[in-house]
């Protein structure tokens, strides 16, 4: 299979609800995972809450749309159950509506679906351009047209595809979802999302186990670029790819002695109980906290912009938030926004500056170095970033 690329990665949301890539010709071809809600969240009007089924029981999803036995949802090991959020008559009408697509659209070709309570997942492949200029928007508004008595919230997610590898992640994140809703209904406050929680006088949003605030050991993770690097490959369109092993892991292009001093210590840290803290924001941070997530460490990361609405960690970090090792910081001050964020030189110092303020708990710290320079004025970026929350 061949797909583009597209030419940036910094989707933009649509003014009511969507991402939109605008180096992206929607009316050629692609592979599009789309996540379309209702204007009602939180009511269960297409599907059941999840529902607990044996392992030794009937394999599909009945939220889930034609899919081979290999793709059906995988048990919870724990639990030796796989969870279904059986579609309401609503929700079999959404299902039936799907799978009529190519019908009036025969350039597409329906890989997988999957029904929840309040919103739906779909995976689809533009295998030819769409006639008449039309667009993919045009696809899903006449999808929404079929399904009219359901009331959905206006426009849509959609997320570019890029590869088999891209296209199997999305296929698992689809079928898993009734998986995840049920362990998210299980620890509801692993993944309550805090718009304004004080530490100290530092005020953050948070999404994951608040305790680990209180955690009397914290140490920080910082490592420069120079000191570490995963082996990448360009992809047409100029994009990068970081290059996996068979098992997943990344493969590394650069560590030096320092990188392994700050790994090595960042993990007899954690061995110890502390809990460690980073911004992830370099590839060698990032590769720290990987290692220490397989080794069963607590870890605070610190994000560049504030939490969706429905938000939640995605993969390996929605694992460690339900077995209550993860809290994700974002400061107060700063808004969410769909896609990726751009990074200021500015929100790097102040959150390596927040990071080390939150491990050793102390206001005093000398001013950071970054590179050699020294941003004097790194403390009112970090008081204005996390300024209290105005009143509602």
């Amino acid at each position: 299979m061949t797909e583009r690329t597209p030419q940036s990665n910094h989707a933009l949301l649509h003014p009511h609800m969507g991402r939109r890539c605008h180096a992206w010709d929607y009316s050629g071809r692609g592979i599009y995972l789309l996540t379309l809600v209702l204007a009602r969240r939180g009511h269960p009007l297409l599907a059941a809450w999840p529902e607990p089924r044996p392992v030794s029981g009937p394999a599909q999803n009945l939220g889930e749309a034609s899919l081979p036995a290999g793709e059906r949802s995988c048990a919870t090991p724990e639990t030796a159950l796989h969870w279904v959020c059986p579609p309401t008559p609503a929700g079999f009408k959404v299902l039936e509506c799907w799978r009529r697509i190519p019908e009036f659209w025969p350039q597409v070709e329906l890989f997988t679906s999957q029904v929840m309570p309040d919103h739906f997942h779909g995976i689809l492949f533009v295998r030819e351009p769409l006639p008449d200029g039309k667009t993919l928007g045009d696809v899903v508004r006449g999808f929404k047209t079929g399904c009219r008595e359901v009331h959905w919230a206006p426009g849509f997610v959609d997320t570019i595809l890029s590869g088999e590898h891209h296209l199997a992640r999305m296929k698992a994140y689809v079928h898993a979802n009734p998986d995840r809703l049920a362990v998210r209904r299980a620890h509801p406050d692993l993944f309550r999302t805090v718009r304004d929680a004080a530490v100290g006088p530092l005020h953050f949003q948070t999404l994951g186990n608040l305790a680990l605030l209180d955690w009397p050991l914290r140490h920080p993770i910082q490592c420069s670029r120079a000191d570490f690097a995963y082996r990448r490959t360009r992809l047409p369109g100029g994009t990068w790819k970081t290059l996996r092993a068979p098992d997943g892991t990344p493969l590394t292009e650069r560590a030096t002695p320092a990188f392994e001093a700050a790994c090595a210590a960042a993990l007899e840290a954690a061995s110890r109980g502390s809990v460690l803290v980073s911004p992830c924001l370099s590839p060698g941070e990032r590769e720290i906290a990987r290692r220490a997530f397989a080794a069963g460490a607590r870890v605070i990361v610190l994000r560049n912009k504030g939490f969706a609405p429905a938000g939640k960690p995605q993969g390996d970090l929605f694992r460690m938030c339900a077995a209550g090792r993860l809290l994700l910081l974002a400061p107060s001050g700063w808004p969410w926004v769909p896609g990726e964020k751009p990074l200021r030189r500015e929100d790097a110092l102040a959150l390596n500056r927040m990071a080390r303020l939150l491990a050793h708990g102390s206001p005093t710290l000398p001013p950071l170095a970054y590179r050699g320079a020294v941003c004097r004025d790194i403390d009112s970026l970090v008081r204005q970033a996390c300024s209290p929350s105005p009143s509602p």
